[in-house]
C-alpha cells in the first residue's frame, strides 16, 4: 500500500508540472450528464468462478450550485448470469449516491476536489432449476467521502485521478479511480474510466461520453 501510494503521489506531480496550460472547459466545474458502460470483475474467487466478467452501466449527473461547488447524482447497475451443479444463476447488482463535491480553485489547469455524499445499495440473485426461482436479495444505505485531482491537459485533454470511501453497515472499502477525457467538441467528451476496490479486489473499466448541459 505504502508503494502504491509513493507512486500516486509521484504522478500527481509528474503531472502538476506538465499541466502549464489547461483545457478551460472541464467538467468538474460544468453541467454535465455522463453515460458509460463496460465490465466489472469480482474479487471474490466464487463469485469470479460464477458469473465471470459483469456488465457494468454507469450514469451520472453534474449540477453546478456554485463556482465551487456542484451537487453530483450517480446510478450504477451490473449484472452476470452463470450456473453451478446444474443450476442457471443471475446475479445483478445497483447502487446510487448523491453527493456534494466542493472544487478548490475551479476552471484553473490542475484543480482539486473533495466530495461527501449518501448511498444506497440493491443485490440480488436469481437461482433457477426445473422451471422453478429462488431470489435472494439485500439492501442498506451507506456514505462516500473522497476527493481528487483533475488535471486538464492541453489541448482538449482531461485526466482525473480520485479516491473514495465507501461505508455501508456490513461492509467498507476503497476505490482508486482514474479517467481520461478528450473532448470532441466544448459540449462532448469521450471518457475512459477504471477503478479498483482494494478491500473487495473488485475492478472496473468503462468508455462511454459525458455531455454539457
Amino acid at each position: 500500500m505504502n508503494k502504491l501510494i509513493r507512486i500516486c503521489m509521484a504522478s500527481v506531480a509528474i503531472i502538476s508540472l506538465v499541466s502549464v496550460r489547461g483545457f478551460a472547459d472541464s467538467l468538474r466545474n460544468a453541467d454535465y450528464l455522463n453515460l458509460e458502460a463496460g465490465a466489472f470483475v469480482s474479487g471474490d474467487k466464487l463469485i469470479n468462478d460464477i458469473f465471470g466478467p459483469h456488465l457494468d452501466a454507469f450514469g451520472a449527473l453534474n449540477k453546478m450550485l456554485t463556482d465551487n461547488f456542484s451537487a453530483l447524482g450517480k446510478v450504477e447497475g451490473i449484472y452476470g448470469e452463470g450456473s453451478k451443479s446444474g443450476i442457471d444463476l443471475t446475479r445483478s447488482g445497483l447502487k446510487a449516491g448523491l453527493s456534494l463535491v466542493g472544487l478548490l480553485t475551479p476552471g484553473k489547469p490542475v484543480d482539486p476536489y473533495v466530495l461527501a455524499g449518501g448511498l444506497f445499495e440493491y443485490n440480488r440473485v436469481t437461482a433457477s432449476a426445473g422451471g422453478a426461482d429462488e431470489n435472494d436479495s439485500d439492501s442498506e444505505f451507506g456514505f462516500e467521502v473522497g476527493g481528487g485531482i483533475e488535471f486538464n491537459l492541453e489541448p482538449k485533454t482531461l485526466l482525473d485521478l480520485g479516491v473514495l470511501y465507501q461505508k455501508f453497515s456490513d461492509f467498507d472499502s476503497i476505490y482508486a479511480n482514474a479517467r481520461i477525457g478528450y473532448a470532441f467538441t466544448t459540449s462532448v467528451t469521450l471518457l475512459i474510466e477504471g477503478g479498483y476496490a482494494f478491500d473487495e479486489e473488485d475492478y472496473y473499466a468503462r468508455a462511454g461520453i459525458a455531455v454539457k448541459y
